[in-house]
């Protein structure tokens, strides 16, 4: 006797494919068998026709951004993430000098209270204080990543936080880098030399240029400043041994900047990418498509989808910053961040389905399996073997539903994809728990677990 029985549909893990039936028991996977049809359930739910999917993993996330406070972040992100075929989501911690430790236990019971699937945290790292807490996090708290904003200085820098400098980041690389083995702690790196985009704005500001485009803030940050960026932390890496891992790479010159430099790096070093820098194109966007790195053009497509083929970008993701139109008033003063974390999921399925850029289990492997097992959440995340979390996401491939921003669960009032057609889960299970089902979010509030990395 089994708790659920999730049969006829086609089970896709990134081990491979095959028409199967899952069987969930206490909230985990009890069996994945080619025909369980005989076994007791008390639920029986009829995928014929459908994929069965592991639950996504979203590592990079921030439900708070920029100024809903931790519980309306948590409630409307937990709602977003559960429509979204999102069942394991890692935030980031950003806290003032001082007030780090406060943060995170406030954004903690946020995410407890409100959240509807299980979630992990990264701690943003500005200040020598806040990198001698690196090894504390990551003993006590099991939080062993660790992000450099990289660009976050200068003019950049938002009171109360504080800007960084490299010698912040060195440290942080040599202080991470001492931490024992087995937490798998790392360096996440937004790869962008800021500095030199302050001076590219002002001259672009001062030449009186159409200003409505997202193309125009594309210019004030060009490529070139990611590939200088991924020089430098590769060279820091390689000096303190540090495990370090680039954050949303854009551009091709910064993929291929990576790859040459991969090889040649002790430390290990690895990459990610968010879903818009594969389909979108920064002249179809205005204003509200400001985001860091910016949105490039479809010239840079085909080489990060190498990347992904090639296993050098590890997985994908949107950057889930939910700016409402409010924060956006032009292109030089608007808030950089896009919503996404209710629509990423689809948009990469449908343009997979579509456009057959990778296989069905590369993409399970790329927004599960991978960030499961970098982060250290396996075997609990990324799969549905024996054992596993019962997180499962059945989409139907043939049917289509409309992005309306109206309608997704975030706080932002519009949706970069308003309008299109995407494939959106049917069901998205979290351990057992049944959380959105044809168009209602039914998780409730409470049930979210905090995931130690690993648990102390």
């Amino acid at each position: 006797m089994v708790d659920t029985l999730i049969h006829g549909g086609e089970v896709v893990t990134a081990q491979g494919r095959s028409h199967a039936d899952v069987a969930i028991t206490d909230g985990t996977v009890d069996s994945v068998g080619r025909d369980l049809s005989g076994v007791d359930a008390d639920e029986r739910i009829d995928a014929s026709g459908r994929l069965v999917l592991p639950g996504v993993v979203d590592p990079h996330v921030h439900v708070e951004w920029p100024d809903w406070g931790y519980e309306s972040g948590a409630r409307h992100g937990g709602r977003a993430a559960a429509a979204g075929g999102v069942t394991t989501a890692i935030n980031f911690i950003v806290g003032p000098p001082g007030e780090l430790r406060r943060e995170y236990e406030a954004f903690r019971e946020a995410m407890e209270t409100h959240f509807l699937s299980d979630f992990s945290f990264h701690i943003g790292i500005f200040t020598m204080n806040q990198v001698r807490q690196a090894p504390d996090f990551a003993t006590e708290e099991g939080i062993t990543s660790f992000k450099l904003f990289l660009p976050y200085r200068g003019e950049e820098v938002v009171e109360p936080l504080v800007g960084i400098d490299d010698g912040i980041v060195y440290k942080l690389l040599e202080e991470v880098a001492a931490i024992d083995e087995e937490y798998g702690a790392r360096v996440l790196v937004h790869p962008e030399n800021v500095e030199p985009a302050f001076k590219i704005k002002d001259e672009l500001r001062g030449a009186d240029r159409e200003a409505e485009s997202a193309a125009i803030w594309a210019e004030a940050r060009p490529d070139f400043l990611e590939v200088d960026a991924i020089n430098r932390l590769m060279l820091f890496a390689d000096e303190t041994g540090c495990p370090t891992h680039f954050v949303h790479m854009s551009s091709e010159k910064g993929i291929r900047t990576f790859q040459r430099n991969q090889h040649h790096t002790d430390a290990e070093v690895t990459a990610e990418i968010q879903v818009q820098h594969l389909t979108e194109d920064a002249r179809d966007h205005g204003i509200l498509g400001k985001m860091n790195p910016p949105l490039r053009t479809s010239a840079e497509h085909d080489a990060l989808w190498d990347g992904i083929r090639e296993g050098d970008l590890l997985f994908v993701n949107a950057d889930h910053a939910p700016c409402a139109s409010e924060h956006k008033p032009n292109i030089w003063e608007a808030t950089p961040g896009l919503p996404g974390l209710q629509t990423w999921f689809p948009l990469y399925l449908t343009t997979v389905l579509d456009e057959e850029h990778i296989s069905l289990p590369k993409l399970v492997e790329t927004t599960s399996y991978n960030a499961a097992a970098h982060y250290g959440l396996t075997p609990r995340k990324g799969g549905l073997w024996t054992g596993a979390d019962a997180d499962v996401v059945v989409v139907d491939p043939e049917e289509r539903r409309t992005v309306r921003a109206a309608e997704t669960h975030d706080q932002s009032d519009f949706n970069p994809w308003e309008g299109q057609d995407l494939v959106f889960p049917e069901l998205t299970m979290a351990r057992g728990d049944v959380i959105y089902r044809d168009g209602t979010v039914t998780g409730e509030e409470g049930r979210a677990e905090f995931l130690a990395r690993p648990d102390p």
